[in-house]
């Protein structure tokens, strides 16, 4: 099981809403953050669910080595 799994929106009562959610039904320790960089910056994996029209993942945000699953951000 992973130690910590972080969330983030730009959002953050969204953000604790669903975090508080998931730490119920999946039995994992599930936080809110407050930035991108804090939810990313020493992951393994980072799972990304988007309708942004912009980025907001740069590869300064992301260790190397760290799979990303993206889903929905796919329009130009």
């Amino acid at each position: 099981k992973p130690s910590c799994v972080r969330v983030w929106d730009i959002d953050r009562d969204k953000a604790k809403c669903f975090a508080d959610e998931m730490s119920h039904s999946l039995a994992l320790p599930v936080r809110a953050v407050e930035t991108v960089d804090a939810a990313v910056g020493d992951a393994a994996v980072v799972l990304a669910c988007t309708s942004a029209q912009r980025p907001y993942l740069h590869p300064g945000n992301i260790r190397a080595g760290t799979f990303i699953a993206a889903v929905g951000a796919d329009n130009p």
